[in-house]
């Protein structure tokens, strides 16, 4: 972990398990709020939720000039999945302490640790499908061919996007949670126009969604488009190709600004 503004590397306590073990790797690690959450994968395959509460006082810290650690103190957490939950597949965490899960084919949200979880709509059985014109909606029912999710990740407000991949194209949803005692609802993103695979995804404060797209004996390109504002959600661009000094695209992300007043803050990194 790097602390903003801190200038040095701090090692943070070890993955254990709530069975005692060490992770066999983090799969995803996200920051929200005082936390730190991550999905663990256990030796056996499966995959623990886990949180890390103020992971700055967890810390350890090198001291250059002494020569001496400052060990924090803390450790990592269980976090509870969904009841009757039997394999975590997916994970999700917004910067205002929203979580989501994805598990046997659905998704739930818990807005707060300690509260429960709520199970969300199915997702939409509809999906881009392109033609010799263009795009189309069709039905999974009617023609699924070969369906994979391709992850999902949570803004900065606690929307959640979903990436689900039919034929090799991507569709991509956004879920919009409740807000003033109505439901929450599902909302499908315009097609990404370019073939290609989305293999990471991104997303700022001004409203933008950034996708990596993987396309196959080619070099990888960034493309990006306003997903907050249906009326102007008309078509992806593409930033800048990488200069072929820098090598290839590899992984995309956000930098969030926790408690930020600015509307038009968009940082992304491109490695």
């Amino acid at each position: 972990m790097l602390p903003v503004a801190s200038g040095h590397w701090s090692l943070l306590p070890p993955v254990i398990l709530s069975d005692g073990r060490q992770a066999l790797a983090v799969v995803v690690l996200v920051p929200a709020r005082n936390k730190l959450f991550a999905m663990a994968r256990h030796p056996s395959g499966t995959q623990e939720l886990l949180v890390l509460d103020n992971p700055t006082s967890a810390q350890t810290v090198f001291h250059l000039a002494s020569s001496t650690f400052t060990v924090g103190s803390g450790s990592w957490q269980h976090f509870p999945a969904p009841a009757g939950v039997t394999q975590v597949q997916g994970f999700a965490c917004s910067q205002n302490g929203m979580v989501y899960v994805a598990a046997d084919g659905r998704r739930y949200l818990i807005e707060s640790p300690g509260g429960a979880w709520i199970a969300l709509p199915v997702l939409p059985d509809q999906y881009w499908a392109r033609t010799a014109s263009g795009f189309e909606v069709r039905s999974l029912s009617a023609d699924s061919g070969t369906v994979g999710p391709k992850g999902m990740m949570a803004d900065a407000r606690g929307n959640l996007y979903v990436n689900r991949q039919v034929n090799g194209t991507s569709t991509f949803y956004k879920y919009v949670p409740a807000r003033s005692g109505r439901s929450g609802y599902y909302r499908m993103l315009p097609p990404v126009p370019q073939p290609g695979s989305a293999e990471g995804v991104a997303h700022d404060f001004g409203g933008y969604l950034y996708v990596r797209l993987a396309v196959e004996g080619g070099a990888d390109s960034v493309l990006f488009a306003d997903v907050d504002t249906p009326v102007r959600t008309l078509s992806y661009q593409a930033l800048p190709s990488l200069p072929s000094a820098y090598g290839t695209v590899d992984a995309i992300g956000s930098v969030g600004a926790p408690e930020t007043t600015l509307t038009r803050y968009r940082p992304i990194f491109v490695q």
